[in-house]
């Protein structure tokens, strides 16, 4: 029965495991009930005979059971939208800006709040309204909906959005002072002084990529860019996510160990340097999800004990999706955040092992095996979202994120900098990086092979089964290999032949 203290983790792998079957299958809750009752009669019968498998598979039954529940329960609403038509009317209402400005390529978007309502609000692009601010509008009030190629209402209900409004008539009538408010507007004032320097420092192309890196600010990138990220197998680098901020804390980590920290005060002065980062940006809930699983990556790598990180990331998963469990399906962010940790725990071993061979510095070691570790999970999930696979994504990829810790980290230096002092030499040295990474991707991305298109959903299903069949062949054989010849008493024994 030694085995049975692997009961939590099971039962929250089982939780996380109902929720994803019941996002894209529809179970009735008898079935579910029954399936739950026979899984708790199964644990019982199987822990009084001392059996400790069958009751570890009857707890992930009922875990599984638990999840199926939870999505049934959370999707009764986005449900009653789908069964009606779109519906448009006019209102005329106070409401609440609670974002900061989405500024696109012809238009910009703020979320409102109404009462308990979220709104998605989309004006004209030079109009600008301060978080907090209190607006009055008049104009058509719509429920979204989806296209067959993008499923709109799920994307927004995750965040709780039921309802649009498209270039209504405004009228500014006040604003929030208190202390949260005032905070948050001073951060979005430095970043917003960030983003003017920018403009004004690099060329408009070169500008807009690093306002994405660190910014946020994708919809600004032209659609050549846009395409050839895609093309490319690249358009992670574009987007803020558990990836992107993981590979920035291990950049400042290992920057902070080169100057000679313990540890111990680098790993605790980079998750202030996150939590800072974090503020920067914004509190936009995926990117908190985001900050926690890089967080949790930190912890875990700086302290060595990788395998425990796997169950400390699933338990935090578990409690995510718990409090919402629309994001295992409509959230691309949590998906890609917790793959990309996931990555590194699991496969930044074996490349460290594999790295050994090339003799480079720690420091560029550690952050190219945790850049590379964090991507192999997440392959399939950028294929299936853009519906491209990139043939030449290895080798493209391999060169950016060769650079790309460097480029990410450089960029925010660079922001920080802007704020206090002229910042003109540093962009005589940055812009031809940044210049050739563009240029490289662009170049890449034109080739006529570089990309497939797949439009089949049994294509995109095939691909992600024999890809992660082959990723979990890959984790068992390492954690094997791990035991049998890597662990202190199999190189003690080793030595000991010798």
């Amino acid at each position: 029965m030694k085995k049975l203290y692997h009961l939590p983790f099971l039962f929250c792998i089982g939780v996380i495991f109902g929720i994803g079957l019941g996002s894209w299958l529809e179970i009735a809750n008898m079935i579910i009930w029954l399936l739950a009752l026979f899984g708790l009669l199964a644990s019982g019968i199987f822990f009084l005979l001392k059996k400790s498998l069958p009751v570890l598979a009857g707890i992930f039954i009922v875990g599984a059971c638990l999840g199926l529940l939870v999505i049934n329960q959370a999707t009764i609403q986005l449900d009653r939208e789908r069964e009606v038509d779109k519906i448009t009317q006019e209102k005329v209402f106070l409401a609440k800006v609670i974002s900061e400005k989405d500024e696109r390529e012809k238009y910009s978007r703020y979320l409102i709040q109404s009462g308990k309502d979220k709104i998605l609000l989309t004006t004209n692009k030079y109009d600008d309204y301060a978080f907090g601010e209190e607006i009055f509008l008049k104009g058509k009030l719509e429920t979204p909906t989806s296209t067959a190629d993008f499923d709109y209402q799920g994307y927004l209900a995750k965040d709780g959005i039921y309802l649009t409004m498209a270039f209504p008539e405004i009228e500014q009538k006040g604003q929030d002072n208190t202390s949260i408010a005032k905070f948050y507007r001073i951060m979005l004032g430095l970043k917003s002084q960030i983003r003017s320097n920018l403009i004004k420092n690099f060329p408009v192309r070169e500008a807009d990529f690093v306002r994405a890196l660190i910014l946020g600010d994708k919809g600004t990138l032209g659609q050549d860019l846009r395409q050839a990220f895609s093309r490319t197998g690249t358009s992670h680098v574009i987007a803020i996510s558990g990836l992107h901020l993981s590979i920035l804390t291990i950049f400042m980590f290992n920057i902070l160990l080169g100057l000679g920290l313990w540890r111990k005060h680098a790993t605790v002065i980079t998750i202030i340097f996150l939590l800072f980062f974090l503020l920067f940006i914004g509190p936009i809930a995926s990117l908190l999800r985001s900050a926690f699983m890089a967080i949790i990556a930190l912890v875990g790598l700086s302290s060595g004990k990788i395998f425990q990180g796997e169950r400390v990331l699933t338990y935090a998963a578990f409690i995510m999706l718990l409090q919402n469990p629309l994001l295992l399906r409509y959230d691309v962010g949590f998906e890609l955040s917790y793959l990309a940790v996931l990555g590194m725990f699991v496969f930044k071993p074996p490349f460290d092992r594999l790295f050994q061979k090339f003799h480079m510095p720690k420091s560029i070691n550690d952050t190219l095996t945790t850049t590379l570790a964090a991507q192999v999970l997440t392959l399939p999930i950028i294929i299936s979202n853009f519906h491209i696979f990139s043939l030449i994504a290895p080798f493209v990829n391999l060169v950016i994120l060769f650079l790309f810790p460097l480029i990410l980290g450089a960029s925010f230096l660079w922001a920080i900098l802007s704020l206090l002092f002229n910042v003109s030499l540093l962009t005589i040295f940055l812009y031809p990086l940044f210049n050739a990474t563009l240029n490289f991707t662009l170049w890449t991305g034109s080739f006529s092979f570089a990309a497939t298109t797949l439009n089949s959903d049994y294509q995109l299903a095939a691909i992600n089964i024999c890809y992660y069949l082959f990723c979990g062949i890959a984790i068992v054989w390492w954690k094997r290999f791990y035991r049998k010849n890597l662990t202190p008493l199999a190189k003690w024994n080793k030595k000991l032949e010798n």
